[in-house]
């Protein structure tokens, strides 16, 4: 879709929070949407704006094809600037507004840290002590949405942004569809370095096994998607990845890279490829080799790559490092 957003409808009396790129409300068919602009890619000289916004459709439409209720997305050219965008369908519809799981956390107030931190112990504890909604239905969005990120390799999955929403009239609570996926598919990438990759096994399986991680934390450090997948004892954690791994159509996902507006071949030829090596090597290994899953006496996993505790500067510095 081709728009000069200068002259679109806008709603102005709604703005967005999040710390990723500016964002604003467009009208599309009486519908509002937030259109967040590419970010820039502050220290990475070899790129202008990051991939986030085609990320951030193509994650969500991968969600969408595992059976999980995902936001809607679509991108626009802005024929103003030249710039690509991504649309977002607003949640915040007939009377519902959006409550950040950070928010039903802050409220335990058994917890011993805030609604922000994500240690996987006090986040499983929180969804089991709340009130608000099903305990199986919260546990079970929860783990698919982590092998599903899994599989996209999202490095920015917090509290801030998987939530619930609250009817303000009604106050009915029902559990929200995933969002924010511009965090994944490898989008601080520039496009010699995707050439780069792909010309090295060994740059590939950096960016299975070390990186990108999730920002779930497991004893203070980040989880490992490939190595927690492969070892973990978690039933649910396990029944979801089952789950989720029936729904896995590679012939479907390539179709929506090769579907995606806007992008070269090079990335698309980039992303389809990591996404085969992220499927077999996390996905399919963890199925066939997690020993709570199939027993094996001769079976050993470990994976030595050493995976700094990243924030902040830090971690920007270290996505340069790895993903530029």
């Amino acid at each position: 879709m081709e728009l000069d957003l200068s002259n679109i409808e806008k709603n102005h009396s709604k703005h967005y929070g999040g710390r990723n790129g500016r964002k604003m409300c467009i009208i599309l068919d009486g519908v509002e949407y937030m259109v967040k602009f590419p970010d820039r890619a502050k220290r990475n000289p070899n790129m202008s704006y990051t991939h986030d916004n085609f990320s951030e459709h193509i994650g969500c439409r991968i969600f969408q094809s595992l059976g999980i209720d995902t936001q809607d997305t679509l991108l626009i050219r802005d024929t103003h600037t030249g710039k690509v965008v991504v649309a977002c369908k607003d949640l915040e519809q007939d009377g519902f507004v959006l409550k950040e799981f950070a928010f039903m956390k802050n409220a335990i107030i058994e917890s011993e840290t805030g609604g922000y931190d994500t240690e996987l112990d006090e986040v499983l504890n929180a969804i089991d002590t709340q009130q608000i909604l099903d305990r199986d239905k919260l546990t079970a969005y929860f783990w698919d949405m982590f092998v599903a990120d899994a599989l996209i390799g999202n490095t920015d999955r917090h509290n801030g942004n998987w939530s619930y929403l609250k009817n303000i009239v009604t106050g009915e609570v029902k559990l929200c569809p995933v969002y924010d996926c511009g965090s994944s598919l490898y989008s601080r990438i520039e496009e010699a370095g995707m050439d780069d990759v792909l010309g090295d096994k060994l740059k590939i399986e950096e960016r299975i096994y070390a990186f990108p991680y999730s920002q779930i934390k497991q004893n203070h450090k980040h989880i490992r998607y490939a190595q927690f997948l492969a070892t973990t004892d978690n039933e649910d954690c396990l029944s979801a990845l089952s789950k989720i791994s029936k729904h896995i159509d590679m012939q479907k996902i390539n179709e929506i890279v090769d579907e995606t507006p806007y992008m070269t071949d090079m990335h698309k030829i980039f992303l389809k490829t990591m996404l085969a090596e992220r499927k077999e090597r996390i996905i399919d290994n963890a199925l066939a080799n997690n020993p709570n899953i199939v027993k094996m006496s001769d079976y050993l996993y470990s994976v030595n790559y050493d995976v700094p505790d990243c924030t902040g500067t830090d971690r920007e510095e270290y996505d340069i490092q790895y993903e530029g």
